[in-house]
């Protein structure tokens, strides 16, 4: 397989963190808000780079425009009921997205995450007995279209 010819497919475990919103913590320094954001960088790095070099794409960096959709699973709180799927609260989509997308650059998968050319996201609760985590699918442009 080439990167270049099929839908390149990933299922992170993990909490899927945002990225984005900052708070001030003195001395003119802002942070990332969530505390969470570099161990879900390093999950879907690592497991994108696990599934890189099980079909062969180490060193495959894609360079051209590209196709990305990411299906997240987020925690389920006790109290909700379960008849309820859709996550309609934090964090937000968009967020979430944006550090899954630094992180397929971390990976080496893409050579920027500014190639992304369509997006599409969705986020739901995790039924019961599911991990958390996201559903990464990325593709070339050209075989999208």
């Amino acid at each position: 397989m080439t990167p270049l010819s099929r839908p390149f497919r990933v299922d992170v475990t993990g909490e899927p963190a945002p990225q984005g919103s900052k708070r001030h913590v003195g001395g003119g320094r802002m942070v990332e808000a969530s505390d969470m954001l570099p161990d879900w960088r390093t999950a879907v790095a690592l497991q994108v780079r696990t599934e890189m070099h099980r079909v062969g794409m180490v060193g495959a960096v894609m360079h051209q425009p590209v196709v990305v959709a990411l299906s997240f699973r987020l925690r389920r709180p006790h109290s909700l009921p379960r008849k309820v799927v859709h996550h309609a609260r934090k964090p937000d989509l968009d967020k979430l997205a944006r550090s899954t997308l630094d992180a397929l650059t971390i990976s080496g998968l893409l050579h920027d995450d500014g190639q992304v050319c369509r997006l599409t996201a969705s986020k739901r609760y995790a039924k019961p007995g599911e991990a958390t985590g996201a559903e990464v699918v990325v593709l070339p442009a050209v075989v999208a279209i």
